[in-house]
């Protein structure tokens, strides 16, 4: 086993619906450049707005992201499926239940702003069904899903030039998922509040998040006009004896936990209050840990990794992910199941090494074959003496000969220092 890496370290093999005014007049469409149909532009890490095309009423879509229809590009694979079933288990064996709500992709709700060529190339039934089986995907391995096969009736559930929900989407799927939780039996043993929301003009027009117009502005020069956000929502507890309303407190032990992305982060960039209208919908208090810009694994793999689900070990986390990501991510599952298992005593390791490495490569442990380990049910702790570490790799010898390797990244964006890296031998 080797660790390639730039610092010291320790080693220890341890073991809501309303329609919101979003400014939806009819607007002409946006004129693009041709530099937008060049695949160039969107090489390294514009790679997810490939390619940016223009729709009806200011609509923009991404072809790649947003038009997603074949069946492989929603179904979770058998391998994938017994992740996401492995993870479950991992969280419930520390008494934690996981639910998910799955942000459609932007086609199956702006498909009637298509324009040619893709309102005939795009198959928004087909599409539809791939939407439906990943649900089901996920139903299957166990996880609390939100129903929300009528998503695409939902008008307004998404920015017209931005990848992200408006209010009446981030509602919507509130109250799904609610519904969901309320059928299982973890929502009996929720602490119980009453939350009210209400929404207000603010003093002045919301520009709402200008990802994809920054991107249009870069290639062609000039931006088309910002969409306005005219209704901005707050959600506030109840409290008995109070004529009015007491804010959230983020003190005590939080019982469910939303671990999102930009969607849920609050205010900005949505303004969409999807936790807020969760708390209202589910009648229970809700921490929102989410990140910006965290993708699939930011919010959850930071949550687990900075040591925060070992303190509180919430009764539910709620997961917000959406249908365009890939869920094929070996490297994720082979870190995060770990990582909810956390290190055991030191009794209960099968090996321990300490020491200092060279920058370069070095053998930090050897000999293990005589523990007869097998890889799936095992794993190693990697605990840096420098918590801000962000890129490591770790090769692995098993006794057939074959060799793994294992990359760990952090970028500053979506992971906080953490005390170690831990993934499955």
């Amino acid at each position: 086993m080797r660790a390639t890496f730039l610092t010291q370290f320790i080693l220890g093999l341890i073991f809501v619906s309303v329609q919101i005014p979003q400014a939806r007049a009819e607007e002409e469409i946006i004129k693009l450049c041709p530099k937008l149909a060049d695949e160039k532009t969107y090489e390294g890490e514009f790679e997810d707005f490939r390619f940016v095309t223009a729709g009806k009423d200011g609509w923009v879509f991404r072809s790649d992201y947003d038009l997603k229809q074949n069946m492989e590009d929603f179904d979770l694979s058998e391998w994938s499926l017994s992740s996401f079933t492995r993870l479950r288990h991992a969280l419930q064996k520390k008494g934690t239940e996981l639910s998910v709500v799955m942000i459609p992709t932007r086609g199956l709700i702006g498909y009637p702003y298509l324009l040619p060529p893709h309102d005939t190339s795009y198959d928004h039934a087909k599409a539809k069904l791939g939407y439906l089986a990943l649900l089901e995907g996920f139903k299957k391995a166990g996880i609390i899903t939100a129903d929300t096969s009528d998503v695409d009736t939902i008008p307004g559930f998404f920015l017209k030039r931005d990848n992200h929900w408006t209010a009446t989407g981030a509602r919507y799927m509130a109250q799904k998922l609610a519904e969901a939780v309320k059928a299982h039996p973890i929502y009996a043993g929720l602490t119980k509040a009453e939350f009210t929301t209400v929404g207000a003009k603010p003093p002045v027009p919301i520009d709402a998040n200008d990802n994809f117009l920054e991107f249009i502005e870069e290639n062609c020069g000039a931006p088309p006009p910002a969409e306005k956000i005219l209704e901005v929502f707050s959600t506030t507890r109840k409290v008995e004896g109070d004529a009015g309303a007491a804010l959230l407190g983020e003190d005590a032990k939080p019982e469910v936990v939303l671990l999102g992305t930009s969607n849920s982060t609050e205010p900005e960039p949505s303004y969409a209050n999807f936790v807020g209208f969760l708390r209202e919908a589910l009648g229970v208090d809700v921490k929102n840990d989410s990140i910006m810009g965290g993708s699939m694994r930011g919010a959850i793999g930071n949550y687990v990794l900075n040591g925060d689900y070992e303190k509180y070990k919430p009764k539910l986390i709620i997961w917000e992910l959406s249908a365009h990501y890939g869920f094929e991510q070996r490297a994720f599952f082979r870190e995060i199941i770990p990582a909810v298992y956390g290190a055991c005593s030191d009794e209960e390791a099968l090996a321990v090494a300490k020491g200092t490495v060279n920058p370069k490569e070095t053998v930090v442990m050897k000999d293990l074959a005589a523990k007869t380990m097998f890889s799936y049910n095992y794993y190693f702790v990697l605990e840096l003496e420098d918590k801000d570490e962000r890129d490591v790799r770790v090769d692995f010898t098993h006794m057939n000969g074959k060799e793994d390797k294992m990359e760990f990244e952090r970028s500053e964006r979506n992971s906080l220092p953490t005390a170690g890296f831990i993934s499955r031998s």
